[in-house]
């Protein structure tokens, strides 16, 4: 192994342990890590961010949870659900008028605060195949691209992996994603991770 390379697995050893160490702190003076941004899963495999040669973002968790495939899928078939899983921070509010149905086509129209900016965002279901996947991409919203790839698998040793694919493409590219939108998504989606293996567990 390169010594460079040595390094780097260090580097991020430390940084894991300091983040293990901040939410002990957290906890322990009853603060919410969730709410700082903070939340490391047992069961939580990833979060990755990479840049793709065409200038787009992908990002990718997985997440693994007891429930069994069909109950973890029909968890994610239901949009009000979606205010379990989002941070509060986000202030996230469905628009749409329920019983919202999914289903290829359908379209949901939300509400939120991006850095107390209000948002507006659309999204429709461009792939609906249950139980195991299903696509969501952006019709207007705070991105210039946005879909978001959710599939479900069962696991061999029990339980339902969870794994979320995001390609997306932001306003000013590399300067906005290095200042804020990369690690705003990284915090959303590990809250986001944290809850569904609360509630799916």
């Amino acid at each position: 192994m390169s010594a460079r390379r040595n390094q780097v697995i260090q580097n991020k050893t430390r940084v894991e342990s300091i983040e293990h160490a901040i939410v002990d702190v957290l906890e322990a003076v009853g603060e919410d890590p969730a709410r700082e941004g903070y939340v490391i899963s047992k069961y939580q495999k990833d979060i990755r961010i990479v840049r793709k040669d065409d200038g787009a973002y992908l990002l990718k968790a997985e997440t693994l949870v007891s429930s069994s495939l069909g109950e973890s899928f029909d968890f994610f078939a239901s949009a009000q659900n979606l205010d379990l899983i989002t941070p509060p921070w986000l202030r996230f509010n469905i628009v749409s008028k329920p019983p919202i149905k999914m289903f290829k086509g359908a379209q949901i129209q939300y509400r939120l605060r991006i850095h107390r900016i209000p948002v507006s965002w659309r999204s429709e279901i461009a792939i609906w195949e249950p139980p195991y996947r299903f696509v969501d991409r952006q019709i207007s919203g705070p991105f210039k691209d946005w879909s978001h790839l959710h599939e479900l698998s069962t696991n061999p040793s029990g339980g339902t992996l969870i794994t979320d694919q995001v390609e997306y493409r932001v306003p000013f590219g590399k300067i906005a994603h290095s200042i804020f939108v990369g690690s705003d998504l990284l915090k959303i989606f590990r809250f986001r991770n944290q809850q569904v293996e609360k509630i799916l567990s």
